[in-house]
């Protein structure tokens, strides 16, 4: 139990205190009384995340003048039930860079694939890539169902072996994913040993962490913490919410460069960037937008708050897998089959045209570089394609070669 406080004094002998009460097996349990609402109010959610019981409640006491006491109930909060929805047959991946360690299949690339093999289960679960690989409430669930968790892995296997085989590919990942499941598995057995990791005070988590498991432990079972704070949110809008906020309250620069990977994991669903950016009529706009924010050009007028910290956290470079996340979205919009104003389908050329001169930057190059160029010429080849094909010249619109693959 955490120490008590006295309760705070104020004016006319009055005096408040905040009393923290956890459920557990049905039970309700004092924790500690605090003497300022936000912290009782953090810490009972914080205890919730953990999951050192089923509910919390954060009790406002109001002691006056002949020992007259108020109490009113200020929060409430139950542990949210377990999302057990079946992962789904996964997805295609369009690429799969090569991972030879867990470390490169736990890496920004690695959870990429994750997400667009599990895309449809992760939404329906609101869970990031992140929570997926180190929290074993998830990861369990997948590693049971051995049809799909081979099928993902049979699927990757074959996009990452090219031309050579995809048995030897297959085993290789077979191997590391066995290897993650251990390691996720055993760090689950100390749960009830992880800090509870609250957005004040990060670095103290940290510091506990390397006591209780060592230096060497320190990066996943951080992450582990991390996926606990994030369990009980409701979505993925405020998870991303919550991982800004221990950013800002991260002080290290490592802790934060740990935060940024499910930061940038979040960014990977198109509903959540479709949230905090502005709304936008054409695929066109939207476009124009994230360009405008990916050079830098909007922040002092962006009005959302959650965009503004993350431009931010770019501008500074602190923030790199969160830029290489929504430059990939860029570039797959760019090439991709959805139209760049879906109800005048004339402006077409106008609108690639445009965002081809606001992609362009000052030393001749690309934002995002080849993979923008890429890109923008596979749009560019579809539309005359498109063109050839309303004059009747099918065959000169076949005999198109496509680019190189970004």
């Amino acid at each position: 139990m955490a120490a008590s406080r006295e309760p705070r004094p104020l004016s006319g002998g009055r005096s408040y205190s905040f009393e923290i009460l956890l459920q557990s097996q049905g039970r309700w349990i004092i924790d500690c009384l605090m003497d300022r609402e936000a912290d009782a109010v953090q810490r009972a959610r914080a205890l919730l995340a953990q999951g050192r019981g089923e509910a919390v409640k954060v009790v406002r006491h109001r002691s006056g003048p002949g020992g007259t006491e108020v109490k009113r109930e200020v929060l409430h909060e139950r542990r949210a039930a377990a999302k057990d929805a079946a992962f789904r047959i996964p997805a295609e991946p369009d690429a799969a860079p090569v991972c030879e360690s867990l470390a490169e299949l736990r890496g920004l690339a690695g959870r990429m694939t994750l997400a667009t093999l599990f895309r449809r289960s992760l939404v329906e679960q609101r869970i990031t890539p992140s929570e997926l690989l180190y929290d074993w409430r998830y990861l369990r669930r997948l590693h049971d169902d051995n049809r799909v968790l081979a099928a993902a892995i049979h699927k990757v296997a074959a996009k990452q072996a090219g031309d050579g085989s995809v048995a030897q590919r297959r085993a290789c990942l077979e191997a590391l994913v066995e290897e993650g499941i251990r390691r996720t598995r055993d760090l689950h057995g100390h749960k009830s040993k992880l800090p509870i990791l609250q957005d004040s005070d990060v670095e103290a988590a940290s510091g506990i962490i390397v006591e209780r498991f060592g230096t060497e432990a320190h990066d996943e079972v951080f992450l582990l913490a991390v996926c606990e704070r994030l369990a009980p949110l409701p979505n993925l809008s405020a998870k991303l919410d919550m991982l800004l906020r221990l950013i800002a309250g991260a002080g290290e620069r490592a802790l934060e460069t740990l935060l940024e990977g499910p930061l940038a994991d979040c960014l990977g669903f198109p509903e959540v960037v479709s949230e905090i950016f502005p709304e936008s009529r054409r695929l066109a706009d939207f476009l124009d937008h994230l360009i405008d924010f990916l050079k830098g050009n909007s922040l002092a007028a962006t009005t959302s708050p959650q965009l503004k910290a993350i431009g931010y956290l770019m501008e500074a470079g602190r923030a790199p897998s969160c830029r290489f996340v929504l430059l990939d979205r860029l570039q797959r919009e760019l090439a991709g089959p959805a139209p760049l104003d879906a109800n005048e389908p004339k402006n077409e050329a106008r609108c690639l045209e445009t965002l081809r001169r606001a992609l362009k930057l000052g030393d001749g190059g690309w934002l995002g570089g080849d993979a923008t160029r890429t890109a923008l010429e596979s749009r560019r080849r579809r539309l005359r394609q498109e063109d050839l094909r309303r004059m009747g010249l099918d065959s000169t619109a076949d005999s198109l070669r496509a680019p190189a693959k970004h």
